[in-house]
Parts: C-alpha cells; structure tokens; sequence
C-alpha cells in the first residue's frame, strides 16, 4: 500500500483510537510532526519517551515521504475525511491540525504522552 490509501489508512486508525482525553494532545502533536514537521521531530517530540524498534523507523520513514509527497487535493480530501471520523477536531486545539492539512503553518501543541507499551514502540 502506497501513497495517499497509505496516509488515510494511518488517518484513519488514529482518528478511530482518539477517544479519551489524556491521549487527544498526544495524538494531536503526533499527527502535526508527522504531517508538518521533519521525521527526527517525531523522536525527539511526541515519541521521545518511547524506544522505537528500527522495523517500526523504517515504517515510519517511509511514511513520512509518502505523507511529504501528497499533493495538496490529497491533503483536502484528508481533512474533509478527518472532519467527517471527528467533528471534535474543529473545536479546541485539535482545529491546528486541520490548518496544518490544509497548507497553513501553526505552532507545535505539546501534550501529555500516554503511559501504556505497544510491540512497536516502548517506555525507556
């Protein structure tokens, strides 16, 4: 799978997971570094206190240039998807992310990062 299915796929599970609110902030700056920022902003922001297994850096490396080559249509249609999972994301901080899908530039959110363990990534 590449390119754009790739990028909504991804879109698509974390929009489904972001329910409570302890992980929102996480999943907010997660999603704006990987959609906006560079791939090393990912490690040392959202993901800092996690050790990453290099299968799961070489996924998100090739991730990351799928998400950096989408045309700007792709883009929209991302955010109209987002906008049709979340109706939250146009209230509060979430609302950044759309303008970052959309072509405009905002700040990072720093958020809380959740506690739990994944076999992809790991507390230090």
């Amino acid at each position: 799978m590449k390119g754009p299915a790739t990028m909504t796929l991804l879109l698509l599970s974390l929009a489904l997971c972001w329910s409570s609110g302890e992980y929102n902030e996480f999943f907010l700056e997660f999603l704006q570094t990987l959609l906006a920022g560079a791939l090393e902003d990912l490690y040392e922001g959202p993901l800092a206190s996690y050790n990453i297994n290099p299968d799961c850096k070489a996924a998100m490396s090739e991730l990351k240039s799928c998400i950096d080559n989408l045309a700007p249509m792709h883009k929209a249609e991302l955010v109209k998807l987002l906008r049709a999972l979340v109706p939250s994301f146009l209230a509060s901080k979430a609302a950044a992310l759309l303008f970052i899908l959309a072509g405009t530039q905002k700040e990072g959110v720093n958020g809380a990062r959740p506690g739990s363990a994944s076999p992809h990534l790991s507390p230090p």
